[in-house]
């Protein structure tokens, strides 16, 4: 993955005014999502959702830290780097929510198949990374 200011480059981000009133709303949805997404059974039927749900509240809170610095991301790998260049993930974090973006997309849009371990792994380490950011 290329450094975040790559994709700034690239027209992947575009810089604006910070924007923390957005960012505390995104913060809030993202708690919220987080909150119901823990309260979903999981089955290999909901697998797929809960995958998914986790990595929208990981990519929520992310947005959020980017529209606090002045940065809107058009791009889910552009957000990913720039968490990993800003710190806000440790290096297992990071690695773990690229290979979560890369699940989800199989998941999405190719039809891939989400086993309720890994849905499940992926709700624990987004809630983890949640409870560290906001701890």
């Amino acid at each position: 993955m290329k450094p975040f200011l790559f994709y700034v480059e690239q027209n992947d981000v575009r810089r604006c005014t910070p924007d923390p009133v957005l960012a505390t709303s995104l913060e809030k949805e993202a708690r919220q999502r987080l909150a119901f997404l823990k309260t979903l059974p999981l089955t290999d039927e909901s697998a797929p959702f809960v995958l998914e749900g986790a990595y929208d509240v990981l990519r929520m809170k992310l947005e959020a830290a980017l529209a606090r610095k002045g940065y809107k991301s058009y791009s889910h790998v552009a957000t990913l780097a720039y968490a990993r260049d800003e710190k806000l993930l440790t290096e297992a974090e990071f690695v773990a929510a690229d290979r979560l973006r890369e699940v989800r997309n199989q998941s999405k849009y190719y039809a891939r198949r989400v086993g309720h371990i890994e849905a499940e792994d992926a709700r624990k380490r987004v809630l983890l990374f949640f409870n560290r950011q906001t701890g």
